[in-house]
């Protein structure tokens, strides 16, 4: 089998490996949670030392059940919008659209920077872009690709590990371009707290990769993105510590999360949770 060699990256766009190691190890499992085959295909058909970046085995539960609960909530928006605009912030080689499967009525833009939607292009997914599935190409917090997308639709914008990697000041205007350009839509995001986003330079996968993420979002209240543009409410928190899938973690991590449940103070501290937005 000819696999493909990994480009010369960035380090914040080689973030993409983090999650990709995650998601295939939850594939792998007796019980996936995600279930993303398409990452297994990724790691087999990729020339790069995915075990040098020593990513903690923990991880495959938190970016599988945050991935679980934001393709749930995307699906439940489009069940309810047949006729929606979908945006994958920072898609990286996440093939959410596969997963979440669309129907023909749905326009959705996969977002990422040039040399990682290059760098997806010459994967083999297991299905070609339709005219449902677009690509942007680009910065996605240099706005004006925002411009370019339909009007007049509800949208659904997800943003899966992308905030603690963006400036607060450029997400702000962000979130502003896509509020004023669709009527009414739902952002469905992962939050960081600020502890959370001071253990994550500590994570020996990202010195592995040259990043020290110190210029990201982070907040402690779940609803500090509502003061970014008033017309922005939280709608939903779901905690990793009381997710049906925890029963499927290790012992230890099983502890860990009843521990977090009987000091909810303290699980606030350490775990944002998956938010849902809506305007």
């Amino acid at each position: 089998m000819n696999r493909v060699t990994a480009p010369d990256l960035t380090p914040v766009e080689k973030t993409i490996y983090l999650t990709v190691v995650s998601r295939a190890r939850d594939a792998d499992s007796r019980e996936p949670i995600l279930d993303d085959f398409w990452s297994v295909r990724v790691l087999d058909g990729v020339d790069y030392d995915f075990d040098a970046l020593r990513m903690p085995v923990k991880e495959k539960f938190t970016v599988a059940i945050r991935g679980k609960q934001l393709d749930d909530w995307c699906r439940d928006f489009i069940r309810r919008h047949p006729d929606a605009v979908v945006i994958d912030l920072g898609c990286g080689l996440d093939d959410r659209s596969r997963r979440v499967s669309p129907p023909d009525g749905v326009d959705w833009y996969d977002v990422d920077f040039d040399a990682v939607m290059s760098f997806r292009s010459r994967l083999s997914t297991p299905r070609s872009l339709t005219g449902t599935v677009h690509e942007v190409r680009g910065d996605a917090t240099e706005g004006s690709w925002v411009n370019e997308l339909p009007t007049g639709r509800p949208v659904f914008v997800i943003a899966d590990g992308f905030i603690p990697f963006i400036q607060e000041d450029r997400l702000r205007t962000l979130v502003r371009q896509l509020i004023d350009h669709f009527p009414s839509g739902e952002i469905g995001l992962n939050g960081y707290t600020t502890l959370a986003a001071r253990l994550l330079k500590q994570i020996t996968a990202m010195k592995a990769i040259g990043l020290m993420p110190d210029m990201g979002a982070a907040f402690d209240d779940p609803r500090t993105p509502e003061l970014w543009d008033s017309r922005l409410r939280l709608a939903e928190r779901s905690m990793l510590s009381t997710s049906p899938y925890v029963a499927r973690m290790p012992v230890g991590q099983r502890i860990a999360c009843r521990v977090l449940n009987w000091f909810p103070a303290l699980a606030a501290k350490s775990d944002a949770g998956v938010l849902l937005y809506r305007f």
